[in-house]
C-alpha cells in the first residue's frame, strides 16, 4: 500500500514527540500512542502498523528508530518493576504501549538492520520479551543481519534452543542465501563444547536441510554423546539432511526405543523423512501409533507423520491408521480433529497410486 508523504511526515513528527515525553508520564504517552494508531488506521483502513513503519523509514540514518528502541526499553523496565512489586493494575497501564512498540519494532524488515546494534542489545537482554522482539526483527533483516552473526552464536551458546525462540536459526538461513560460506561456519560450531550452542546449531541445520549435509558425522557424534535434549535435536536434524548411511540408520532405529519420548518421536520422524529400511522401520512406527507420551506434540503424532512420509511403501499400515481414527472418534465423540486430520493426510499419501 502506498502512503502520501504528508501522512508519513505527520506520523514521523508524532513519534519524535513521543520519544521526548518524560517516561513517567504514562497518560501522555498512551494518548499520543492512541493518536498515532487512530490516524494510521484511518489512512490505512485496517492495521496501523504499515504506515507507522513506512514513516520511520523516512530517516535514512535510523536515528528515530534507535530512539524508539531506547524509549521502549525504559517503558518495559517500568512495566517489569510494577510486576515485581505486584502492582498489577499499574503494570496493566503499560500493556497497550508495549504492544504498540512490539508490533513496530518487529515489523521493519531489512530497514531494522540500520539499528542492528540496538537490536543486538535487546537480543542479549535477560528479559525474554525484548529478546523475542530482537529475534523476530533479525529474522526479517535478510542477509543484512550478517554482521550480527557473532552475537547470534553467542546468544545461542548462553540460552540454547529450549530457552530461546527459533527465529535465530532462520536468521542464519536467511544470511546463508547471500553468503553460502556461513553454512560451513555454522556446521563448524558443532565442534563446540557448549551444549546450548549445539542445540541451537542442530536446530539451524534442520532448517538448512540438504545444504548442510556435510554435518552428518558431527550430528551422529552428538546424538551418541551428549545429554537427552541435545541428542534429540541432533537426531531431528539428521532427518532433514536428505542423506543416510548404515550408521545413521542404526542410530535412528535404536533411538525409537529410547526412554525419553522426544528422542523416540524425533527418531521416528527422521526415519520417515529419510525412508530408512522400511521393512524394519514401519513395524516399529506402527507400534508407536499408540504411544501418546508427549507435551506440545506426541510420539503418536510423529508416527502418523512418518508413515505419511513413507507414502505407498507403508501400505501395510493402512489398517492400523484406520483403526486408530475409529478409536479416536469413539473416545471423544467426533474425535480430536487435529489428530484425525493427520491420520487422513497419512492415509491419503499412502493410498496414492503411482
Amino acid at each position: 500500500m502506498t502512503f502520501s508523504t504528508k501522512d508519513k511526515q505527520f506520523i514521523y513528527k508524532k513519534l519524535q514527540e513521543l520519544v521526548k515525553i518524560d517516561f513517567k508520564e504514562t497518560r501522555q504517552i498512551k494518548n499520543l500512542v492512541k493518536e498515532v494508531k487512530t490516524y494510521s488506521q484511518i489512512q490505512q483502513q485496517n492495521s496501523s502498523v504499515e504506515l507507522i513503519t513506512e514513516a520511520i523509514k523516512i530517516d535514512r540514518q535510523a536515528i528515530l528508530l534507535k530512539e524508539l528502541i531506547d524509549f521502549y526499553k525504559i517503558i518495559r523496565d517500568r512495566e517489569l518493576e510494577r510486576i515485581r512489586n505486584r502492582s498489577f493494575l499499574k503494570a496493566n497501564k503499560y500493556q497497550s504501549i508495549s504492544l504498540f512498540f512490539i508490533r513496530i519494532l518487529e515489523g521493519l524488515g531489512e530497514y531494522a538492520a540500520k539499528a542492528s546494534d540496538r537490536y543486538a542489545d535487546l537480543l542479549q537482554d535477560n528479559d525474554m520479551t525484548l529478546s523475542l522482539i530482537a529475534s523476530e526483527a533479525f529474522s526479517k533483516m535478510g542477509s543484512l543481519a550478517k554482521d550480527s552473526l557473532p552475537i547470534i552464536y553467542e546468544v545461542m551458546s548462553k540460552k540454547g534452543v529450549y530457552q530461546f525462540p527459533y527465529r535465530l536459526g532462520q536468521t542464519i538461513v536467511n544470511i546463508s542465501q547471500d553468503y553460502p560460506e556461513v553454512i560451513n561456519e555454522t556446521i563448524e560450531k558443532l565442534d563446540s563444547s557448549s551444549e546450548k550452542l549445539l542445540q541451537g546449531i542442530a536446530y539451524t541445520i534442520s532448517l538448512l536441510g540438504y545444504q548442510a549435509k556435510s554435518a552428518k558425522d558431527k550430528l551422529v557424534n552428538i546424538a551418541n554423546t551428549y545429554s537427552e535434549n541435545t541428542r534429540s535435536l541432533a537426531i531431528m536434524a539428521l532427518g532433514y539432511l536428505g542423506e543416510t548411511d548404515e550408521i545413521v540408520a542404526n542410530l535412528l532405529i535404536d533411538a525409537t526405543q529410547d526412554s525419553e519420548w522426544y528422542i523416540r518421536g524425533n527418531a521416528i520422524r527422521s526415519l520417515g523423512k529419510l525412508k530408512i529400511k522400511p521393512e524394519i522401520s514401519i513395524p516399529l512406527i506402527v507400534r508407536a501409533l499408540h504411544d501418546e507420551e508427549g507435551d506440545d506434540w506426541t510420539v503418536q503424532e510423529s508416527a502418523i507423520e512418518a508413515l505419511r512420509d513413507f507414502g505407498t511403501i507403508a501400505k501395510n499400515s493402512l489398517g492400523a491408521l484406520v483403526e486408530l481414527k475409529e478409536e479416536n472418534s469413539i473416545e471423544i465423540g467426533e474425535g480430536d480433529f487435529s489428530l484425525n486430520k493427520l491420520i487422513d493426510d497419512a492415509i491419503a499419501a499412502i493410498s496414492v497410486e503411482n
